[in-house]
């Protein structure tokens, strides 16, 4: 930084024209507004219970086909109706069980769309 003009304050820095006017007997200067109030889920008073039927409750929304819950140990769906679960590699899931709710949501999403044969699952 470097010198710049030094105004009758000491500072180096130059004022606002509101401030100039303000500090000549003009108009007085701005106030600032106050910072937008968060919504209040930004400011924590959400507990985590909450929090957790919230998430439950947008995956039943979106996800008719799989029956979804959460407990302390994260969360957990399973397939409504009659499915056929097989074994072998790439077959469809019938439960998913996961603690943290976006690496579960992101398995659901993929999960939900893998084609079930029909008669292995029924609504």
């Amino acid at each position: 930084m470097g010198a710049g003009k030094l105004y009758d304050d000491g500072l180096t820095t130059p004022r606002l024209p509101g401030r100039e006017k303000a500090a000549a007997g003009g108009e007085p200067a701005p106030t600032p507004l106050p910072p937008a109030a968060a919504p209040p889920e930004a400011a924590g008073s959400l507990s985590p219970a909450m929090i957790r039927e919230l998430n439950v409750t947008r995956l039943r929304q979106k996800y008719p086909r799989w029956r979804v819950w959460a407990d302390d140990e994260g969360y957990h769906c399973r397939r409504r109706g009659s499915f056929r679960h097989d074994l072998g590699p790439g077959a469809a899931a019938h439960s998913l069980h996961n603690r943290d709710y976006r690496v579960f949501r992101v398995h659901l999403a993929v999960e939900d769309e893998l084609e079930i044969p029909e008669g292995d699952w029924s609504p």
